[in-house]
């Protein structure tokens, strides 16, 4: 196998990755500066913060399935030169996560309150998770409807239109979260809640600016025309259903994985909650490359080019591990100084440390792994991801994590090792999968 890539193929590439990227790297700066931002009130806010954006991504993790839905079922028809159909999923999309939202924000407002006291044995902890979590719910929908949007938007080759409108967002939410944390202006200083209000707010505006963008421009793609087929609608549900159920899974083994942090300490969880987001940082130009990916081999398979779609993922898998490797060298020369912009606690940068630089050493190879699966999901094999990921978290690595944490007190550092491991073994088995191309005979 030739690790050279043509210029031509380098070219349509970034052309595609490089908003998708930028996208994600704003998403997550915005997730940093959030974390930054309350880690100036104290440890307790900081851990309150981190358990609740994990809650917060298994109450929203039915809804995100359909982005990976909308992407796959919409490319492949811009690949079989269907495109005035290509917008079809992303109106029952929206139809789906109206409904499923209401749903979902209701039974976490009075549920999770109650469950909070069972996560954290910390009673600040508690009280400013449940002061942050019962506004940041209300956000639930519009995350639905941006997730899907972005889904159609990368998949019709919107991208640009995608990064103009998330880095809108996430400089309203700098703003918002500014004047209402810490009462700039003559806004009230909220703290926790400031933070939820600011994020919701700003999660709303995105979608605003969705709608008005699709319905300027993807129009000619079917953007909200009256038409209905169960089979169009049993199609998108297939497809995102398993993902759907995925990113649930996820969302709660991360929250458990925070339980679970939470017995070894505070400081842990802190330090966990600070780690979680620079990973997030890190990887996020793989799920950048990954979605890319998604959308190059889709379009593809829609053409019949099979060979085609084959090769994009693992041209991609070449670029993104190179780029990745250039950043992972900051996490294991400069680790104090990445965490101590998160927090001035020594305490936390202490426990922090050689996690940090585990990181470091194998985040390249996590990157990998993304590309690899969102590849999987872009041409529709979505129910092998959501067995082979789901599987993985809850029968191997959390149980371990429990055992090496709580029980045998290897705080961070052994939780990190093992976190590697899972990841490693994870996108081995990605791998294989898509080598062996059984993946090419699913139709959507």
């Amino acid at each position: 196998m030739s690790l050279v890539i043509s210029k031509k193929r380098l070219k349509v590439l970034f052309t595609l990755a490089i908003p998708i990227i930028a996208g994600m790297l704003s998403q997550n700066l915005l997730n940093l500066v959030d974390t930054a931002m309350v880690g100036q009130l104290s440890s307790t806010a900081l851990a309150a913060v981190g358990l609740c954006t994990f809650l917060n991504f298994m109450a929203v993790g039915a809804l995100m399935g359909f982005s990976s839905g909308v992407q796959a079922i919409s490319a492949r028809r811009i690949g079989e030169e269907r495109s005035n159909e290509a917008a079809k999923p992303l109106n029952f999309a929206i139809i789906l996560i109206f409904f499923l939202s209401c749903i979902i924000t209701s039974i976490s407002y009075f549920l999770i309150p109650k469950i909070l006291p069972f996560l954290n044995s910390d009673p600040k902890v508690v009280q400013s998770s449940i002061d942050y979590f019962s506004i940041r719910i209300f956000g639930v929908v519009f995350i639905g409807l941006n997730a899907s949007f972005r889904g159609f938007f990368n998949a019709v080759g919107l991208e640009r239109s995608y990064l103009k409108i998330l880095v809108t967002m996430h400089f309203l939410n700098i703003l918002f979260n500014y004047l209402l944390i810490f009462g700039k202006f003559g806004f009230p200083a909220l703290g926790v809640k400031g933070a939820a209000i600011g994020t919701v707010l700003s999660l709303s505006c995105g979608t605003v600016l969705y709608f008005y963008e699709a319905t300027k421009k993807a129009k000619k793609y079917g953007f909200l025309e009256r038409s209905f087929s169960f089979k169009e609608v049993k199609n998108l549900i297939s497809i995102s259903l398993p993902r759907s159920v995925n990113q649930l899974f996820y969302g709660a083994g991360l929250s458990a994985l925070f339980l679970i942090i939470g017995k070894v300490g505070t400081n842990e969880m802190a330090g966990a909650n600070i780690l979680m987001n620079i990973m997030m940082v890190a990887t996020l130009p793989g799920i950048g490359f990954g979605f890319t990916s998604a959308t190059l081999c889709s379009q593809a398979l829609g053409r019949g080019d099979k060979e085609d779609a084959y090769q994009w993922c693992i041209d991609i898998v070449k670029v993104s591990f190179t780029l990745i490797s250039c950043l992972a060298l900051l996490m294991i020369l400069f680790p104090e100084s990445i965490l101590s912009i998160f927090t001035k606690d020594k305490e936390i940068i202490a426990v922090s440390l050689i996690p940090l630089r585990l990181t470091g050493l194998l985040v390249s190879l996590d990157v990998c792994g993304k590309v690899l699966m969102h590849s999987l999901l872009g041409v529709g094999d979505s129910k092998h991801v959501m067995f082979v990921s789901t599987s993985l978290q809850w029968f191997f690595f959390l149980p371990l994590v429990y055992l090496i944490g709580p029980v045998l007190h290897y705080n961070l550092i052994g939780i990190w090792m093992l976190q590697g491991i899972y990841r490693s073994i994870q996108a081995a088995i990605f791998a294989k999968t898509w080598y062996n191309r059984k993946w090419v005979q699913i139709v959507i």
